[in-house]
């Protein structure tokens, strides 16, 4: 399954996750999310910010299963987002420009097989010593 790393987990790691994620919290549920969409400022983003941050500082140890819980929530997000944000890409942008090359005749990586080349290696032209000196 996934790693988690629990085992070098220490009170300062802990106290970390429990204070920036009752920042993100107050931050983002507390004053983005009702000044975007107008709404009146809601109490509960700050109650569970000052959970977490009187927690953090008083017993970070016992913050471990919050902790664990995350981190589990966040890889099966990342995992599945990959997944999607990655499929996306393949159909929306690498598919087409392939299908487009392919009825053109372009192959960039010049992969067509010709018996009576001695060498596949293409030269590249010669630069100047100086080339890396002003790049833009």
């Amino acid at each position: 399954m996934m790693n988690l790393e629990i085992d070098k987990l220490d009170k300062k790691t802990l106290r970390n996750f429990g204070l920036i994620t009752g920042t993100i919290i107050s931050v983002l549920f507390g004053l983005l999310f009702p000044w975007v969409f107008a709404h009146k400022l809601p109490y509960w983003p700050w109650i569970i910010t000052g959970i977490l941050w009187a927690w953090a500082m008083l017993s970070p140890l016992t913050l471990m299963p919050v902790y664990r819980t995350w981190m589990r929530v966040g890889y099966g997000l990342g995992w599945i987002n990959s997944r999607i944000i990655l499929g996306i890409m393949f159909y929306v942008i690498f598919l087409p420009s392939g299908i487009v090359m392919k009825l053109i005749g372009k192959d960039p990586m010049m992969r067509s097989l010709n018996k009576k080349q001695t060498s596949y290696r293409v030269p590249h032209a010669l630069r100047n010593k100086d080339h890396v000196e002003r790049p833009f």
